[in-house]
Formats: structure tokens, C-alpha cells, sequence
């Protein structure tokens, strides 16, 4: 499967939205769920990224665990083995993989909702501007329900 930004967006079965007139469209959350993770069980894909937590505890029992940055390199204890310090850095390539794949994922969606409503987009940066490069996509969709109500 494509990680890459653009290469996800070209997987989604979705990948142009139509212009967002009123509330957000489910095009997200199929696009969302089509991105395979184990993060939560493997059974809804990413779409932790398009809805509320508590709406995906209502689909699924198994909650889904956000990665974290496992940062640029491995840490390897002093004096380890060959065999754990071999390991330890596939765990960490492994955890790296994981939470590129799942920041890729959330700027495909986030690009794509831009696209759909640059002027809700432009609202929402304007509110949560010190926090607009971390904010996950989910709440920008919430906002954009907010916005058209």
C-alpha cells in the first residue's frame, strides 16, 4: 500500500471530494477506512482521523492506539548483543513505518478537505492557527459541521 501523500490520495476510492456545500460528506471516512492499520484490531482502517473517538468506540470494541514518534533512531542500551540490538532496530524501523504511514494518511485527508472547502479550511486555520499543523483531521470535519449548521 502507498504511504506517500500523493500516492495515498491516488488509492483512495475517493480521491477528488466534491466542494463541500453544507456538511461534510462520508467520502473522508470511506477514504479513512480504506487505509489498512492493526492500530485499532485492523478493523476500520484509519478512520480514527474523520471521526470522533467516541464514535469509533461505538463501531468497534478494540480502541485505537495513536503511534507515536519513535523519533530518528533506535535506543540501544549499552553493552547489548548482535541479536538485541538487531531487535531493537527493526522494532523501531517497524514503529517508524507505522507513524509515517499514519501522518501521511491524516495530511492525504486533511489536503483532500482543503481542496473541498478552501473557505472553511481558511476559517479553521484562522481559529486554530497555532495548532493547525498538528490538529488531527477529525477536527476540522467537526469544525466544518460547526461552520454550515
Amino acid at each position: 500500500m502507498a504511504t506517500s501523500v500523493e500516492l495515498l490520495i491516488e488509492s483512495f476510492p475517493h480521491p477528488n471530494i466534491p466542494p463541500i456545500q453544507g456538511q461534510p460528506t462520508y467520502e473522508s471516512n470511506a477514504n479513512s477506512a480504506l487505509v489498512h492499520t492493526d492500530l485499532d484490531g485492523g478493523s476500520h482502517g484509519h478512520l480514527i482521523l474523520t471521526v470522533s473517538p467516541t464514535l469509533l468506540a461505538t463501531l468497534s470494541a478494540t480502541p485505537f492506539i495513536v503511534p507515536n514518534n519513535p523519533g530518528p533512531l533506535p535506543i540501544i542500551p549499552a553493552n547489548s548483543s548482535t541479536p538485541e540490538t538487531n531487535t531493537i532496530t527493526c522494532a523501531h524501523c517497524e514503529e517508524l513505518r507505522v507513524w509515517r504511514k499514519y501522518i501521511n494518511v491524516d495530511a492525504a485527508l486533511k489536503q483532500q478537505l482543503i481542496k473541498a472547502s478552501p473557505q472553511i479550511a481558511l476559517a479553521f486555520y484562522w481559529k486554530y492557527q497555532p495548532r493547525y499543523r498538528t490538529c488531527v483531521i477529525s477536527q476540522r470535519v467537526v469544525y466544518c459541521q460547526y461552520l454550515t449548521k
